[in-house]
C-alpha cells in the first residue's frame, strides 16, 4: 500500500535563515486563498534551497507594510517559511508579501513554548498551556492494578480558558488516557496480542522510548517523541515490534488551539504486522470527566450526524464537545485527506466521551517489514458551543489549503 512507506521522523528547527546575496536579495511571497474565505491559520511556502547564512529574513506585508513574524522548518523534503495569516482574505483574492535579508535584526521571540520537564513536554501559546506530552510513567490511580501504569500519551489538552477536556485514567476505562494511539487486534508471527487494554493476559505495552526534540518559536513549538510497541513472547522474552513516531505541533493562535500530529507507525521486525478487522482501535480521545459523568456530552461530525447516528459513518471531521464551567468547549480533530482509507470509519461510543479514527473497521490490513503506517491529524480547540460552519472551514483550511508561492 502507498500510504505504508518507509518514514523518516519529521522534527522541526526554529531558526532564522538566508540564502547568500548573491543569490537571493528580495523575493515576493504571493498567497491566493483559492475558492474559500481565509480568516486565519498558518501558511507555508517551499524554500528554493537548503542554504542557511547568518543573516535572518524579514517579510513583510505590501498591503500594510507590516512585519509578518516567520519561522522556518529545515527538516522536511523541502525547507519551509511558516507564517500565520496576518488578516482575512478572502476567496479568489490574493495578498503580497516581500522577503528580504536583513542585517543586525534581533531573533524573535517565541510566541509559541515547548517547556520540558523530567516527565515530560508542554506546548503553550503565550501563557496559555495547550497539551503536554507524558515521557514518564504515569501510574494508575487505582493502586490495585498497577498494569494500567502508561507513558507515551498526550493529556491534558486545554482549551483556551484553561479548562481541561481529556481524561487520563478514567475509572470506567483505565487504559484510556488523552489522546493516545494503539490497535485493539494485531496478529504477528501467528500470534494475538492487544496493545489497546493493557492487561497482562493481552501480552502486549506501548511506552514512551526517546524524546526526539522540543522546539519554541514565534509562529508555531514543536515535540518529537519515539514510543515503542513491546510484546511478550512465549518464553517470557520483550520483543519489540514496532516503533510509533510522534511529531506534534502547536501555532500561534490566541482565540483557538491549533494543534498538527503526525504518527507514524514502523514495523521493525522481518515479518507482517496484521491488523485485525473489529469495531475500534486506532488514533483516539478520551473527553473530560465531567461529561461522562453528567452525561452532556456529544459528537458532531463533518456530515451533520451525533452520537445517536454517527457511529462508523465516515467523516472527515469529528467534534467532541460538553459543558465547562461558564459554557461549552470542544476539539474538533480532522482526518488528513492522505490518511489510509480517508474518510476513515470512527466509533462514536453511545455514552462514553471517547472516539477514535478506526480503518480496521472496514477490513484487516498488514503493515509490512520495515514499511510505516503514517497518519496526520488536526486539532482545533476552542471555547464554544458546537459550529459545524466553524469546523468545516478549519477543515477546508487544512484539507485544501492556502497557496503560497515564493516570486524572484
Amino acid at each position: 500500500m502507498a500510504h505504508f512507506k518507509t518514514l523518516t521522523l519529521i522534527l522541526t528547527c526554529a531558526v532564522l535563515c538566508s540564502f547568500q546575496s548573491d543569490s537571493f536579495a528580495a523575493w515576493m511571497v504571493k498567497i491566493e486563498a483559492g475558492k474559500y474565505d481565509r480568516l486565519d491559520g498558518p501558511v507555508a511556502v517551499e524554500l528554493p534551497s537548503r542554504q542557511l547564512a547568518k543573516h535572518p529574513m524579514i517579510l513583510t506585508s505590501k498591503e500594510s507594510n507590516q512585519e509578518i513574524p516567520i519561522q522556518i522548518d529545515v527538516n522536511t523534503d523541502k525547507p519551509k517559511l511558516y507564517f500565520m495569516l496576518e488578516e482575512p482574505l478572502y476567496k479568489n483574492n490574493s495578498r503580497e508579501y516581500t522577503l528580504r535579508l536583513a542585517d543586525g535584526v534581533a531573533d524573535q521571540p517565541p510566541a509559541v513554548k515547548a517547556v520540558t520537564d523530567d516527565r515530560g513536554v508542554t506546548l503553550k501559546v503565550g501563557d496559555n498551556e495547550v497539551l503536554r506530552y507524558n515521557s514518564a510513567v504515569i501510574p494508575c490511580p487505582d493502586k490495585t492494578q498497577p498494569h494500567y501504569a502508561r507513558s507515551g500519551f498526550i493529556h491534558p489538552i486545554h482549551d483556551p480558558a484553561g479548562n481541561v477536556l481529556t481524561d487520563g485514567f478514567p475509572p470506567d476505562h483505565l487504559h484510556q488516557h488523552g489522546l493516545f494511539m494503539a490497535w485493539q487486534q494485531t496478529t504477528f508471527d501467528g500470534q494475538q496480542y492487544n496493545f489497546w487494554e493493557q492487561t497482562p493476559e493481552n501480552r502486549a505495552q506501548i511506552s514512551h522510548a526517546n524524546s526526539a526534540g522540543a522546539v519554541s518559536g514565534p509562529v508555531f513549538g514543536d515535540i518529537g517523541a519515539v514510543l515503542g510497541h513491546d510484546i511478550k513472547l512465549e518464553n517470557g522474552q520483550v520483543k519489540r515490534i514496532a516503533n510509533e513516531l510522534w511529531h506534534m505541533r502547536a501555532y500561534k493562535l490566541d482565540k483557538y488551539f491549533l494543534v498538527d500530529l503526525e504518527i507514524g507507525y514502523i514495523n521493525q521486525t522481518e515479518k507482517p504486522i496484521q491488523v485485525m478487522k473489529i469495531h475500534y482501535g486506532g488514533f483516539a480521545i478520551r473527553g473530560r470527566r465531567s461529561w461522562f459523568e453528567s452525561g452532556d456530552s456529544d459528537f458532531l461530525t463533518s456530515e451533520g450526524k451525533t452520537r445517536e447516528n454517527g457511529n462508523h459513518s465516515r467523516p472527515n471531521w469529528v467534534e467532541i464537545h460538553g459543558s465547562v464551567p461558564g459554557g461549552h468547549s470542544g476539539i474538533t480533530i480532522m482526518s488528513d485527506p492522505e490518511n489510509f482509507r480517508h474518510p476513515q470509519p470512527v466509533r462514536l461510543h453511545p455514552s462514553k466521551p471517547y472516539f477514535c479514527f478506526a480503518p480496521m473497521v472496514t477490513d484487516a490490513f498488514s503493515i509490512e517489514s520495515g514499511k510505516a503506517y503514517l497518519s496526520k491529524y488536526r486539532l482545533l480547540i476552542h471555547n464554544a458551543e458546537p459550529d459545524k460552519e466553524r469546523s468545516e472551514a478549519a477543515w477546508k483550511n487544512y484539507s485544501e489549503p492556502i497557496t503560497a508561492t515564493l516570486i524572484k
